[in-house]
């Protein structure tokens, strides 16, 4: 079982010029979940969508390599 335990969390905020978009870099760590299922569940735009409450779309750009894609997701939660 999933426990989602934070082990260590790092979370980054920039503001882009002239725009109102932000980044975010979010670094965090898990005693109990591997790295192929983090990725996995963070990547996956259709399975986000039945966990993820604040997701408005999300869909693949292309798959570079077995672990790397470009993507685009929207939400209607931004950190402040």
């Amino acid at each position: 079982m999933i426990s989602w335990y934070w082990l260590t969390r790092v979370v980054l905020r920039k503001r882009v010029l002239n725009c109102s978009c932000c980044c975010l870099q979010i670094q965090g760590g898990y005693l109990d979940v591997t790295a192929n299922t983090m990725y996995d569940v963070l990547h996956d735009p259709y399975y986000r969508k039945s966990w993820d409450p604040y997701i408005l779309e999300g869909y693949d750009i292309c798959r570079i390599s077995c672990n790397s894609d470009i993507g685009y997701y929207a939400s209607e939660y931004c950190l402040s």
